[in-house]
């Protein structure tokens, strides 16, 4: 059975009237459906469709009801065969408010796609709080996406991933993953990159986040291979990796609900307005990476200045694929956890953009950030440790299913290894008010406009497929204070 892709841009269709024409027959909708680039009117949809025959159509509802018995908006889509399986439209314009909720579908002649829902974004003058999820780093090999059922549930105006939805490692761990037949270690070439999302969207849990709530990404490595930069992997450049990434980065693009004009660059970061009270920020972390030079680049640094300088939100969230701050360990104080492309080896960059965003004021900017398969809280500085100069805090939002302190059989004595390897954190590490390596979850951000409330959520198993899930901290981010309470 061959997949089908449709990438089409929706008009606004004031009428919303168009009789349905769906000319695809049969076929199914293996990954389920997204919504992504949330705006105040407008919305990216995305869905897969297997179908025995690679022509047609599928046609696009939504409505403001979950029956679909007020459809706003319906719409003829193109179907193309040239690309994965996907398929992608923008919505904008009349069918959609501000600030409300909307359900939608897919379909062929004679089958339907599971319904998602999305909200869209309170305006720019809006003063109502807005709640926003985090995660990172989900290892299908390692285990069950228990944090993604929890996810599903929470009450979110968007999720936002920050890397590493998919690893480029093959490995036969707690879940095993079908390897493409003459495969190697790694995945290398688009269809094993593709592969790699049919394999980890098979977990249900996973669907139905995505199906419950807008979703903006961004990557990190992993969707290409590990610690790759702008010249390389593990000593691999020319051609050869250039074809490698060019895979990774193709594939991506065609399993996100993000427009993307064939043909150009990939562009993944961007800007997100979330009301009158948040401005989110996402970075790319690795495309522009260069050993002993830049983590962002010279054009993404100065968008990312120059919009945090002239942001008129309340709070200036960074979504960051890497941690800015340092970590010590607990025997002599030397950083640890620092690949080459992290914000820890570009300690120069690191130190122009703190200082930056001091000498032209800039206060309330939240840097929230992956990675780094653990719950961190803190302060960043302009050397990463306690001695700089304190420019904004940190969220480090925790891992879905990735290898950490209490990775397989650890996970049974978690509960006692985890205060005490946390208590150690704290000690070699002053600017941090909270550590937290052995557990697995994600971070829930709410906006109001005098603090910024955060609650680090954890499963209590990633081993098996159903998890009951906790708050593992509440921190408090007080408005005008280079500053972490923690309340909870």
């Amino acid at each position: 059975m061959a997949p089908a892709t449709v990438a089409a841009r929706l008009l606004p269709d004031p009428t919303a009237v168009r009789p349905r024409r769906p000319l695809a027959r049969g076929g199914r909708f293996p990954q389920g459906v997204m919504a992504g680039q949330p705006d105040t009117r407008g919305i990216t949809l995305w869905t897969q469709l297997q179908e025995p025959e690679l022509r047609g159509a599928l046609e696009l509802e939504v409505a403001r009801d979950p029956g679909f018995a007020r459809v706003v908006h319906r719409q003829r889509v193109p179907v193309r065969a040239n690309a994965a399986g996907t398929a992608s439209a923008r919505v904008e314009g009349a069918p959609l408010r501000p600030h409300e909720q909307y359900w939608y579908r897919f379909a062929t002649a004679d089958r339907s796609s599971p319904v998602g829902r999305f909200r869209t974004l309170p305006p720019a003058d809006s003063a109502t709080p807005v709640r926003i999820g985090f995660w990172s780093c989900q290892m299908y090999f390692m285990g069950y996406f228990t944090g993604q059922a929890a996810l599903a549930d929470e009450d979110l105006d968007l999720v936002v991933c920050l890397g590493d939805y998919v690893y480029d490692t093959y490995l036969d761990l707690t879940r095993r993953e079908p390897r493409p037949a003459g495969g190697s270690g790694v995945a290398r070439t688009l269809p094993e990159y593709r592969a790699k999302y049919a394999v980890y969207r098979s977990d249900a849990d996973l669907r139905r986040m995505h199906a419950n709530h807008a979703f903006l990404p961004v990557w990190d490595d992993h969707e290409v291979a590990n610690d790759y930069d702008a010249d390389g992997v593990d000593g691999v450049g020319g051609a050869a990796f250039a074809a490698r990434r060019a895979a990774g980065y193709r594939a991506w693009l065609e399993h996100m609900p993000v427009e993307h004009r064939p043909g150009t660059a990939p562009r993944v970061f961007r800007r997100a307005r979330v009301g009158g009270l948040l401005d989110l920020f996402l970075l790319d972390a690795r495309q522009y990476a260069r050993a002993g030079g830049t983590l962002l680049g010279d054009a993404q640094r100065r968008w990312l200045l120059d919009g945090l300088t002239f942001s008129r939100a309340a709070w200036k969230l960074l979504g960051n694929p890497v941690m800015l701050m340092d970590m010590a360990n607990t025997i002599d104080g030397a950083v640890i956890g620092a690949p080459k492309h992290s914000w820890q080896a570009h300690a120069d960059e690191r130190r122009l953009v703190g200082q930056t965003l001091r000498a032209r004021g800039v206060d309330d900017v939240v840097s929230i950030a992956g990675d780094a398969h653990a719950f961190y809280a803190g302060v960043a500085t302009t050397d990463g440790g306690s001695r700089g100069t304190p420019f904004a805090t940190e969220v480090v939002a925790g891992t879905i299913a990735a290898s950490n302190l209490a990775t397989s059989a650890l996970e049974l004595v978690a509960p006692l290894t985890g205060p005490l390897a946390g208590g150690l954190g704290l000690a070699a590490n002053p600017h941090l008010v909270f550590s937290n390596a052995t557990a697995h979850g994600y971070t829930v951000v709410e906006a109001r406009r005098e603090e910024l409330l955060v609650q680090l959520r954890a499963v209590d198993t990633i081993l098996r497929p159903t998890a009951s899930v906790r708050t593992l901290a509440s921190l408090r981010v007080p408005r005008g204070r280079v500053a972490v309470e923690r309340t909870g």
